[in-house]
């Protein structure tokens, strides 16, 4: 069983990492083994973050050794947001958690040299290659909505990242009213409510509760409607989102779905010449995306629908671990 051994160095880490983005770039930020040589492109390849300061993180420097992060509830003493460990073994104890209410790595989505994390219950995550090979991990929250409700997609709208939201109930009874709306976006390093056509005007007593791509490209959602002692679902689909779509059968929408879209493989996108570093029993990796030079693989402690540890890592490409 593991243990939760907290100790001084890990908390001197903490308090590090959350004052890392009021130091000096050249010490700041979690570092593993030595730090890299500058990278292969010139420094005139890589943009300035599009993110203010304030949202900064941590300041990392990859190196082949991995930098790992958990991501976990708020507690005594320990902020919220993205926290550096020395392994996934040596993560603070979570209680196995359903999914839907646990904070883990919900979806990734890439845009342009910018890799978005969407952290259930918890933030949205970004990080960004700076001039001279190193990565800025920044973090973007709107209370109301990561609180209370459970990250169903990340994807663009319009070109801008934005999220889906929804209530869960599987697992327990609704504290909250429908998100209204059920959707933010990342606008000038803020997160704000976002509109979408195809979600507007849902007759009452009805909410959206899944908001996906199909495999054909169309965009799929569900909605719902909660009554006493069971629910009703009906199901729509649409070219896109700026407009209502057509209702469909559930097994046009079941068909039309695609398996693992949302969660990257390891085999499938690090790569056949690359493998990942080893976890802990019952741990996992969901997704990995290459960022770069450098993968970023998302991390987990898995029991039947339940998740208990749960993070991050970055780490340079290299062909072994």
């Amino acid at each position: 069983m593991r243990k939760n051994n907290l100790s001084p160095v890990l908390l001197l880490l903490l308090l590090l990492l959350a004052s890392c983005g009021k130091t000096d770039p050249a010490s700041s930020g979690p570092q593993a083994g030595p730090s890299p040589s500058p990278p292969e492109a010139g420094p005139e390849e890589f943009s300035p973050s599009p993110f203010p300061p304030e949202a900064l993180v941590a300041l990392l420097r990859p190196a082949e050794s991995p930098i790992w992060f958990e991501v976990a509830p708020s507690g005594e003493a320990l902020p919220a947001g993205p926290r550096h460990i020395p392994s996934p073994a040596e993560a603070g104890l979570a209680p196995f958690t359903p999914w839907p209410l646990a904070p883990h790595v919900a979806a990734t989505l890439t845009r342009g040299e910018v890799l978005y994390l969407a952290v259930n219950r918890d933030s949205l995550l970004a990080i960004v290659p700076l001039e001279g090979g190193d990565l800025g991990l920044y973090r973007f929250t709107a209370a109301a909505y990561w609180e209370s409700y459970t990250v169903g997609n990340l994807f663009l709208y319009d070109d801008t990242p934005a999220l889906f939201f929804y209530r869960d109930d599987n697992f327990s009874e609704p504290a909250a009213p429908p998100p209204d709306p059920p959707a933010l976006a990342l606008v000038s390093a803020a997160l704000v409510p976002l509109a979408i056509p195809a979600l507007a005007g849902l007759a009452e007593g009805w909410e959206a509760d899944i908001l996906r791509q199909g495999a054909d490209g169309l965009w799929y959602y569900r909605e719902l409607r909660r009554f006493d002692g069971g629910r009703e679902l009906r199901y729509f689909r649409g070219p896109a989102l700026s407009g209502p779509g057509e209702e469909v059968g559930v097994e046009t929408y079941r068909g039309a779905q695609t398996p693992g879209a949302q969660a990257g493989t390891p085999g499938d996108a690090a790569g056949k010449d690359e493998t990942l570093p080893p976890l802990p029993e019952n741990f996992a990796y969901t997704h990995v995306t290459r960022l770069g030079n450098c993968i970023v693989a998302a991390w987990e402690e898995q029991e039947d629908y339940s998740i208990g540890a749960a993070g991050f890592m970055v780490v340079r490409r290299a062909r072994s671990f």
